[in-house]
């Protein structure tokens, strides 16, 4: 729960939470038919459920910032829960292609995304590592194809997976959670340059008459500022503290 209630303290409005789950997780210790917690989940993020474990306020998410994706083992008061508050869902149907799901979070307005992927979305069919498996879910690639279609389109503020129980022969099941995970759509970052020591010198200063060694003739208390130094006790032209204590190196 922390990092969805974290979400929503950093993005507010703006983020969505697209609830990939054979279940909806939002029962209340009163409807529960178990009293399992792991039902509840969703509705205690929406400042529902056991009051010990609401988060904060600012942290709450609401209604119109959920999207349920692929749930189908409701309980009656989760039915009666998500119509009345108008809760977006998606069948398993609706998800054998992203559209709809990109359509559904562009319409709560978002622009970041959180996924909670709780497995048992998948056919245990294609999927069988799982806690509480519910049949007719989506097939692997289905939900490689939301993955990669969600974070092309949206920033991608946090990721959880849940309800994945590997076997003691579960190596292909390893394999296409993978491929699944793989799936996801990561900004390319440029490498940042790493400077060769040639491109750094180390030059002594002449000023007053005397040699000022040991500083370099750039500023580098300010790595923004390129001036060059003039002299003057302790100080740069520019206005910058000239540092102390051996050598300070600028590369240009």
């Amino acid at each position: 729960m922390a990092p969805v209630a974290r979400a929503v303290a950093l993005h507010g409005d703006s983020l969505a939470v697209v609830w990939f789950d054979a279940h909806a997780d939002l029962n209340t210790p009163d409807t529960s038919p178990s009293g399992g917690f792991h039902g509840m989940v969703l509705r205690t993020l929406l400042g529902q459920g056991p009051s010990q474990l609401s988060p904060q306020p600012e942290e709450r998410l609401s209604p119109r910032q959920v999207v349920l994706a692929g749930a189908r083992a409701l309980d009656p008061a989760e039915l009666a829960f998500v119509e009345s508050e108008g809760i977006r869902t998606l069948s398993v149907q609706a998800l054998r292609e992203p559209d709809q799901l990109i359509s559904a979070v562009a319409g709560t307005g978002a622009t970041h995304v959180y996924i909670h992927l709780d497995l048992d979305v998948l056919d245990p069919g294609h999927f069988p590592s799982l806690s509480c498996p519910e049949p007719g879910g989506l097939h692997p690639e289905q939900l490689r194809a939301a993955l990669r279609a969600l974070t092309e389109r949206f920033h991608l503020a946090g990721l959880g997976v849940t309800e994945h129980a590997p076997a003691a022969d579960s190596a292909g099941s390893d394999q296409v959670l993978q491929g699944i995970l793989d799936g996801l759509a990561f900004p390319q970052r440029q490498p940042v340059p790493v400077p060769s020591p040639s491109s750094f010198r180390r030059r002594p200063i002449v000023s007053g008459g005397r040699q000022d060694a040991g500083h370099d003739d750039f500023c580098s208390s300010d790595r923004r500022c390129r001036r060059l130094r003039t002299g003057g006790r302790g100080r740069r032209a520019c206005g910058c503290r000239l540092l102390r204590g051996g050598y300070v190196t600028s590369g240009r």
